[in-house]
């Protein structure tokens, strides 16, 4: 293992002597199981230049990992559930190049954070579950124009929209496994529509869920992150 890199050591959590190792201006991953002792090259991952860790993804007992790297001939954002064996691109092709760090959060499955060098945090979700992955993103009707705020939410968070015409919302919302942990009727009026919402009422605990709004003419899904 070269010692003159720039180097980002990022221990395994739960896992005993277990060290990952790479350059911060790109170069293999190196892994030690035995608190380094010895390091071994991961195999398949070239140019990497950050790696992190997330919640581990059932029935896998082993923590995700997030890298920043080069796989397959293309530098992405990738995720392995199974410890390295294969790797999952999760960039869906909107990101920028300057990526400085990677780290996951071991309380939310897929939720991921970009660090990018001076230019802010960005974060985001895959998920692997077939239930949450059905909940893909509605159309907005020219008369439904849909905001969820703030987002990151803290405790409140508001659902706001216009409407040319009263008529019925049917809200729900899911976590990311696809679970439905609340669902509501509520009646709308012609112009905007404010509704507000607390995460304590909801008895809904931090993490990230997908919330959406069925109307006669659309439906509309957004994630959501609960701070707490």
């Amino acid at each position: 293992m070269p010692a003159s890199y720039k180097s980002q050591i990022a221990a395994v959590p739960g896992k005993e002597g277990n060290v990952f190792y790479c350059s911060k201006t790109g170069s293999s991953l190196y892994l030690t199981t035995n608190g380094g002792s010895t390091w071994n090259v991961v195999t398949g991952v070239t140019n990497c230049s950050s790696v992190g860790f997330g919640k581990a993804v059932a029935p896998s007992p082993e923590p995700t990992v997030f890298i920043y790297a080069t796989v397959n001939g293309k530098k992405s954002v990738y995720q392995s559930t199974d410890f390295c064996k294969s790797w999952v691109e999760i960039n869906d092709g909107t990101l920028p190049t300057n990526i400085s760090n990677i780290t996951g959060d071991m309380r939310t499955q897929g939720l991921v954070y970009l660090a990018t060098g001076g230019r802010g945090i960005i974060y985001g979700v895959y998920s692997t579950s077939t239930s949450s992955e059905n909940l893909k993103l509605g159309k907005h009707g020219k008369d439904e124009k849909i905001r969820l705020f703030p987002n990151p939410a803290g405790n409140h968070f508001k659902l706001a929209f216009n409407s040319e015409q009263f008529g019925q919302a049917k809200l729900f919302i899911y976590s990311l496994s696809g679970t439905l942990v609340y669902s509501q009727v509520e009646n709308f009026v012609a112009g905007e529509n404010i509704f507000s919402f607390s995460a304590d009422n909801l008895k809904i605990v931090p993490g990230m869920y997908i919330f959406k709004v069925q109307t006669s003419k659309n439906d509309f899904n957004q994630k959501i992150l609960i701070s707490g």
